[in-house]
């Protein structure tokens, strides 16, 4: 569920941030209805995986265009944090492919973990 704290005033960001928690809400729904990835959240899952690129990117973007006030350092270590998160979520949807449904609650833990941190620590640094 979203957290009212974790918004960041940029609009365009909150509603990215928003968005995933959705995504996340309903991939925890799935789960403790023990559907299983035949019954939609393989798909879900792609499309959070590119969702969350998506994000990324336009994160990205944005704070290039504010590279004076965010600086590189800032910069450098948000990107690699972003790719950190992107190849592990992809490390566990591959686990899913392969009918490792014990997988399914710590990928959910580890998105919700991962972004209220990321939201709350590194995002809001950047802001």
């Amino acid at each position: 569920m979203w957290d009212p704290n974790l918004d960041t005033g940029i609009r365009e960001i909150d509603a990215q941030h928003y968005e995933l928690f959705e995504m996340l809400q309903q991939m925890e729904d799935m789960i403790a209805a023990q559907e299983g990835p035949a019954a939609g959240l393989s798909d879900l899952l792609k499309h959070l995986q590119a969702y969350v690129m998506f994000h990324f990117d336009n994160e990205e973007r944005l704070m290039s265009q504010l590279h004076s006030k965010a600086g590189l350092a800032h910069m450098t270590k948000h990107y690699a944090e972003h790719r950190k998160f992107a190849d592990k979520v992809a490390e566990i949807r591959q686990s899913l492919l392969s009918n490792s449904q014990q997988t399914l609650p710590d990928l959910a833990k580890f998105v919700r973990t991962w972004l209220q941190q990321h939201i709350r620590i590194v995002d809001k640094e950047l802001v």
